[in-house]
């Protein structure tokens, strides 16, 4: 797997990625064991989007988190989905323990003792940059992860920059689609 950009002209009034995605050609939808999909609310915040945010509905999702879960509840079903998501990996006991921390500190949950409340914000940007690679790439051991990410020129810079960490770290069989307008893509 390697970086593509593919960059085509848009029509007017279209307003689904999932149409745009026709220049793909022939792909042909296969029915397939359940995979992991983890769909932002269709209330999500408008532009620019929060890195933080759209990370943390991602994880709710995954874990099954729901904002009526009590921090212990919450924190339970985080420690759960990620032994199980995690148990046919390479990662260490003590990779798994950053990958928690990190990811908890992302969904906004509070864990004592957690060491990325006592770092400078660049050094939780760094844990982060290297949790999200890890966790999307554990999905992607277990089935092919799609991520999809429309309007990419309405993000912030966290959430471009996110999306170039997760090519350059991620691994497995992963495909990144996003749209942005022509004019984002010269300036990038």
């Amino acid at each position: 797997w390697g970086s593509l950009l593919l960059v085509r002209e848009a029509r007017l009034a279209v307003g689904s990625t999932l149409q745009e995605m026709e220049f793909l050609g022939p792909v042909r939808l296969r029915e397939v064991d359940p995979t992991p999909w983890f769909p932002l609310p269709g209330d999500a915040p408008t532009r620019p989007l929060s890195v933080a945010w759209a990370l943390a509905e991602i994880l709710r999702s995954f874990a099954d988190i729901t904002f009526d879960d009590s921090a212990e509840a919450a924190r339970g079903k985080l420690e759960a989905a990620l032994a199980e998501l995690t148990a046919s990996t390479d990662l260490t006991d003590e990779d798994q323990t950053r990958l928690l921390y990190a990811l908890a500190m992302t969904a906004g949950l509070h864990i004592d003792d957690n060491p990325l409340e006592q770092l400078e914000p660049q050094g939780v940007a760094a844990e982060l940059s290297r949790a999200w690679p890890a966790f999307l790439s554990a999905v992607a051991q277990l089935s092919p992860v799609v991520v999809v990410i429309e309007d990419l020129h309405w993000a912030g810079d966290q959430l471009v920059e996110m999306v170039e960490r997760l090519l350059g770290r991620s691994t497995g069989q992963m495909l990144i689609v996003t749209t942005a307008r022509p004019e984002f893509v010269e300036a990038r």
